[in-house]
């Protein structure tokens, strides 16, 4: 188990890397409605929304009202199962492909700065430790 002083750091890093991430504004996919963009654009195919609720964690209330506000921009198309209608599957439009295509580089760039200060080595061990952490 790690010492309580290891666990002080670790939540003070966490602490300045949760500023950064908000100073970054629209450069990080965190969560809302652009993690149900993300979540669209990287499986690339419809997803119910329950599905979508689950990978975010969050309640299907909570993903309704996302879903009912990117429908309303013209991100998402909701479509009802014809043999279930209580499932709901939903997919990009060309418009929120468009958007989420853009954020995305735009982080993969952002996160790509942040190792660049780094040894690849070092990458690579920060990569796994972090992997370790969340599974």
């Amino acid at each position: 188990m790690a010492s309580e002083q290891s666990a002080k750091r670790f939540f003070e890093l966490n602490l300045q890397y949760n500023r950064m991430l908000e100073q970054a504004g629209t450069h990080v996919i965190v969560n809302g409605e652009d993690a149900v963009l993300y979540w669209l654009y990287v499986e690339d195919k419809p997803l119910l929304s329950g599905e979508i609720s689950q990978r975010m964690e969050l309640s299907s209330g909570r993903v309704a009202n996302i879903l009912n506000s990117l429908e309303k921009k013209g991100m998402i198309m909701r479509e009802r199962n014809s043999a279930d209608k209580r499932q709901v599957s939903v997919s990009l439009t060309r418009e929120g492909r468009k958007q989420i295509d853009s954020g995305y580089r735009e982080c993969i760039r952002w996160c790509d700065n942040m190792l660049e200060k780094l040894e690849q080595k070092d990458v690579d061990t920060f990569l796994g430790l972090a992997e370790q952490i969340l599974q």
